[in-house]
């Protein structure tokens, strides 16, 4: 059984890990038309399914950079390393690089 103090804590923590996580930006018609660029083939669900992704696993490991804080050479170098560290998928990678890249380029 949970004593009260336990339940009081376990709240609280529930409670600032929601105030204090990021609030990514939601992808939109002007990421699609802007990430088209690069892949011709990008859709609304696939910056969806990306922007999740990089919540879930990147936000579960540090705070998440906001996609133009970084610039596309940068994430391009960083990427790779954290594809290894997160262990995500090949196609996990490709729709968070889909996401961060065709945020950047939107203007």
């Amino acid at each position: 059984m949970i004593s009260a103090n336990k339940l009081f804590v376990l709240l609280v923590l529930s409670v600032l890990s929601v105030c204090c996580s990021p609030t990514l930006y939601k992808p939109t018609l002007a990421d699609v038309e802007a990430g088209k660029k690069t892949y011709p083939d990008l859709t609304m669900e696939q910056l969806t399914r990306g922007v999740r992704l990089y919540g879930d696993k990147c936000g579960s490991c540090h705070s998440l950079y906001k996609p133009k804080e970084i610039t596309p050479a940068r994430w391009a170098e960083m990427l790779p390393e954290m594809k290894q560290k997160a262990m995500l998928t090949d196609k996990e990678y490709e729709l968070i690089t889909r996401y961060l890249k065709s945020k950047n380029a939107a203007p």
